[in-house]
């Protein structure tokens, strides 16, 4: 069954900390914490860094996922390539059970969180498409890509200019699913929205929503309106 993670993207670490139980409150089974948009987490020492990480993980009761998204990912992270993988492996350190960064990381990269993490803990990689769909053969040979860096659950989110690009990104998850390939799959945008609504049907492992809307570009929903939809299905034997 997918689960529902809440992102908690904020510039003040205490802010996250306060946050974490009103997610929980709110029905999160997972919280994603961006941790590139921390503004005090990107000037700490290793230890530091580390103590800040776990006192996220003694604040949940549920999983946490970290994520560490620049510009392109529609994030504030400033660092390079070398200080984000860092700062994920301490996340696996601490005792987070996920870690997201983009597909196209070096795969040496790659392999360090591999090495950093426990049983149990997965790397997710993702590929977000802000200006469009690839065809589904693009996003295939962007998943063998995936495959060959061995992430443990992959990640497509593609801003669909039509209702077919809608069915490319269903298309995509139905196939996903068939290869037994954890995954998550995001058309975003109003057009996408029923991506959203209708995650069970795609086997997605989780979907994200805030705690409260906000007027964005990417279709999102609150996560009140997410469990609200899921549940109808469920009563409706959707």
């Amino acid at each position: 069954m997918t689960k529902l993670c809440i992102p908690l993207i904020s510039s003040d670490s205490q802010k996250i900390l306060s946050n974490i139980p009103v997610a929980i409150d709110a029905g999160a089974e997972v919280i994603e914490i961006w941790l590139g948009d921390l503004l005090d987490i990107q000037n700490m020492t290793s230890k530091e860094q580390k103590d800040l990480l776990s006192s996220f993980v003694s604040a949940s009761s549920v999983p946490l996922l970290a994520t560490c998204k620049g510009e392109k990912e529609k994030g504030n992270f400033l660092g390079n390539e070398e200080e984000k993988i860092s700062l994920l492996a301490q996340a696996f350190a601490a005792g987070f059970s996920f870690v997201d960064t983009d597909f196209e990381t070096d795969e040496s990269f790659v392999s360090r969180l591999h090495a950093s993490k426990k049983e149990g803990q997965q790397i997710v990689l993702s590929a977000h498409f802000f200006a469009g769909t690839p065809n589904i053969q693009g996003l295939l040979r962007r998943f063998q890509v995936m495959e060959k860096k061995q992430a443990d659950m992959v990640k497509f989110a593609a801003m669909p200019q039509n209702f077919k690009d809608v069915l490319t990104m269903m298309r995509l998850a139905e196939k996903l699913t068939a290869k037994k390939k954890k995954h998550i799959v995001i058309a975003m945008g109003k057009r996408g929205m029923m991506t959203r609504f209708f995650s069970p049907m795609l086997q997605n492992e989780m979907m994200f929503a805030p705690l409260e809307y906000t007027e964005n570009d990417l279709g999102q929903v609150s996560a009140e309106e997410l469990q609200m939809m899921w549940k109808k299905q469920v009563a409706n034997k959707i």
